[in-house]
């Protein structure tokens, strides 16, 4: 009875899995899919016995429709957003910083400030998430939201911030 009972287990997790993994397209923070794979996560723990406690916050959710990046002599750039980041127009001198301590010792203020090498191989974790901490990331963070500048961009590796797999977001 119990070998039946944990396979039966087994194949209601894997259902439960595919289901907010692969069914539900878009789950990025804020967004439909998100609120649809919250909604399901609960119902499936409520019908299980478990109480659940669901902490709302304000978030973004934008889809990027294309991002130009031009120099001051016509050069364009091939560029990709964040599904986050918010639409913006801005002309700037540029600033670019490769390290946290180039980062602390520019004036970035006005600056149109392009991260890139070291300080941008991963996805800086916020400060705010209450179960994981980076505490580089915190200085980082910081500094950026101190530094005046005009506008932040980040180049990252093409899979810096995709999902691991085999969870795949659509």
């Amino acid at each position: 009875m119990a070998s039946s009972l944990r396979v039966d287990s087994l194949e209601r997790v894997a259902a439960c899995l595919t289901h907010v993994t692969v069914d539900i397209h878009n789950c990025n923070v804020g967004s439909d899919g998100d609120r649809a794979a919250t909604v399901y996560l609960e119902a499936q723990f409520r019908a299980n016995g478990w109480t659940v406690d669901t902490r709302c916050f304000d978030a973004i959710d934008r889809q990027g429709t294309g991002v130009t990046l031009t120099s001051a002599d016509g050069t364009t750039f091939g560029v990709f957003s964040s599904p986050y980041s918010l639409g913006y127009k801005a002309s700037a001198r540029l600033q670019a910083v490769s390290t946290v301590e180039d980062l602390e010792a520019i004036d970035a203020s006005d600056a149109l400030l392009p991260l890139h090498g070291g300080i941008a191989h991963e996805p800086l974790v916020s400060r705010n998430y209450p179960f994981f901490s980076v505490d580089k990331h915190h200085r980082i963070i910081a500094r950026l939201e101190d530094s005046g500048a005009t506008a932040i961009l980040c180049a990252t590796a093409p899979m810096a911030l995709q999902p691991a797999e085999p969870i795949r977001c659509r």
